[in-house]
Parts: structure tokens; sequence; C-alpha cells
């Protein structure tokens, strides 16, 4: 990520490798995803009907395959929604599918293969998590069930072709959000509100590398951050749980983007106060009572408030 993604100054400079390494890990995850599929519904079990038949002696089907009362519906709805934005949003998409773009008609292709491809993933989800739950009977570990289906029954080279599959996942993912989250970090707060007047006019060289200098430390800085984080927060609280938390507060930028897009008479500064409005609550309703749960591993401010006073 710092060597390569550093290589010049320019925020729009297209990093064609990184893209095309993170299309070869995206088929590899999606074959080893469905070679695991495969394997535990015709091979670890005879068929999907056999889970499907073990399952509803467990639980009620109903339960599992309905999304229950209004609340719950509101839920996914929610979900759905924040799932949309993040799409757009997060910064190692927006990296992918608008700095790294290089033609258009990539997201003419995008629009129909990007859902194909979240379809296919999805094909033995069911399957996959239901053998789980009959086999691992542990929804602590329910995150690991491709892992550990494979491993229980002593298939090895399944299970580290689909670790191999998650690695790739993640690498990929941590080289292009680094690069998007250094490029903001530096062009945005540092550069601007920091280092401004360190640069000396005729002298474009010396410019350019400190402006690296400030790219690479800033990569460096975002991943030790990352890794105490995940130390810290992600034994206590599932990676799903977290990934939400990212979603809601990405999506505060939502209203700003998509009313940007349709309505050029907006106004800048409504805009910034939107921003910072829904982030104070969003920290408020979700970072500090995961950020306390995670440290002390209790949930009294939920069910109390803060300080113990109800109307907080």
């Amino acid at each position: 990520a710092t060597f390569f993604g550093t290589q010049t100054t320019d925020a729009s400079e297209k990093h064609k490798g990184i893209i095309v390494t993170v299309a070869f890990e995206s088929i590899l995850k999606l074959m080893f995803f469905l070679f695991v599929g495969f394997y535990v519904s015709y091979v670890l079990f005879e068929d999907p009907e056999q889970i499907y038949n073990g399952i509803t002696k467990q639980t009620t089907i109903k339960d599992q395959v309905t999304i229950g009362g209004f609340e719950e519906a509101l839920d996914w709805l929610y979900t759905i929604g924040l799932s949309f934005m993040a799409v757009f949003l997060l910064p190692r998409q927006f990296q992918v599918s608008v700095v790294e773009n290089i033609r258009e008609k990539h997201i003419k292709t995008a629009i129909w293969m990007f859902p194909l491809y979240l379809l296919l993933f999805n094909v033995f989800v069911l399957s996959i998590a239901w053998a789980g739950n009959l086999k691992v009977n542990d929804v602590s570990q329910a995150e690991y069930y491709a892992l550990l289906l494979p491993l229980q029954a002593d298939h090895t080279t399944l299970a580290l072709l689909v670790f191999l599959g998650g690695l790739s996942a993640v690498i990929s993912m941590v080289v292009v959000a680094t690069l998007a989250l250094s490029n903001m970090l530096s062009n945005n707060l540092i550069i601007p509100y920091g280092f401004l007047d360190r640069f000396i006019k005729g002298h474009p060289e010396k410019n350019t590398s400190y402006i690296k200098m400030i790219r690479r430390s800033s990569i460096f800085t975002i991943i030790i951050l990352a890794y105490i984080f995940y130390v810290n927060f992600s034994f206590e609280l599932s990676l799903y749980s977290i990934g939400l938390i990212a979603f809601v507060i990405i999506a505060q930028l939502a209203p700003a983007f998509f009313i940007g897009l349709f309505w050029n008479r907006g106004s800048s500064k409504a805009a910034i106060v939107g921003i910072i409005a829904g982030f104070l609550v969003t920290s408020y309703t979700l970072i500090l009572p995961f950020t306390l749960q995670g440290i002390t591993d209790m949930s009294s401010f939920i069910s109390h408030g803060l300080f113990h006073i109800d109307i907080l």
C-alpha cells in the first residue's frame, strides 16, 4: 500500500495494477466460497434438503425464513438502505468506482455485474449458516462457519482455500481503504491545517517528496490505529456489528451527497451543519455505547442512560 500507492502525488492517479489485483481476488474468493457451499450442501450433507430437515427439527422454520413483525421489517429496510449508501460512500467503494474509473462504460457493466456477483455469493449462504448451526452449534462463531465446517470434517485443504480467499479479500480491502483514507487525510487535514507553510515555492521536487512522506506516514498511522481498534473491540463485538456501525457513520454524508447530485442550488453550510449534527447524534447513540461496551463489557449506558440519568 505504501510503495505502490504513493508513487506520484496526484490523488487522481489510476492504480491499474491494484485494481487488476482486486478483480482477481474477487474472482478467487467467489470461487472458494462456492466450493465450500457446494461441499457443505452435497458432500458434508447428502443434499440441501437434509440440512433443511435437520434445521426444522431444531427450530421453527418460519422464524428462520421470515422477517417477523413490523420492527424486524424496519430493521431490514434500514439495513438495505445503509448498504445502498455504503456502496457509494465508503472510501474504498468510492475509490474503486469513481477515482480509479478509467471509462464511463465500466459503470454500465458494474450496474448488472455487481448485483449478479452478490447474488452468486448468496446462493449457499443459507446452507452454510444452517449446516453450521447443526454441526458447530455456536452462534457466536457464525462468522467462521465456512472455515469451521471443513476443519471439523478434517478437510484441511478446503479450509485452507477458504482461508486464502478471505485473506486475499482482506488484503485488497486494507490496501484500497488505506490508499483512499491516506489521500483524504493528507489532502484535506494534514497539509491544509498543519504543513502548508512548509512547502517551498519553486522547489517542486522537495514538495513532492514531502507529500509522499506525509502520505506514507498517514498509511502507517491508519493501519496501526485500525489494529489497536481490532485488539480492543473485535473480540467482544462481532465483525458484522462493527461493519454496520461504519455504514451508519458514513451514511451521515448521504443527504448532502445524493441531494447535491440533483440540486445544484443547495447550501454548503447547510450540508456541513447536517453532517456535523448527524455525526453528533450517531456518536452519542452508537459510537459511545459501542466503545463503552467494548472497553467495560457493560451495557448499563444503554439501559440507564449516561450517569444513570433516565432522560439520557
